[in-house]
């Protein structure tokens, strides 16, 4: 078989340049996309404090919570 190739280097440069021909034919129909159609990871906390209004929750929990959560 390799002295067939030896023999026939065109035989060989043609398959070679068909299949190249084809591989980039081919890459065009395969789909690819850099930023996939994923969910992004969400966190909820429920802070519940008896005898505290919004203001007053916020300012002494919320804010502390926010300090450590945050990236």
């Amino acid at each position: 078989m390799v002295k067939f190739l030896i023999h026939k280097p065109i035989a060989v440069l043609m398959t070679s340049l068909g299949i190249l021909i084809l591989g980039i034919y081919a890459f065009g129909f395969i789909p690819v996309s850099l930023m996939p159609d994923i969910d992004v990871p969400e966190i909820t906390v429920q802070v519940s404090a008896e005898n505290m209004s919004a203001r007053q929750l916020e300012d002494a929990v919320v804010k502390w919570l926010r300090s450590y959560v945050e990236i």
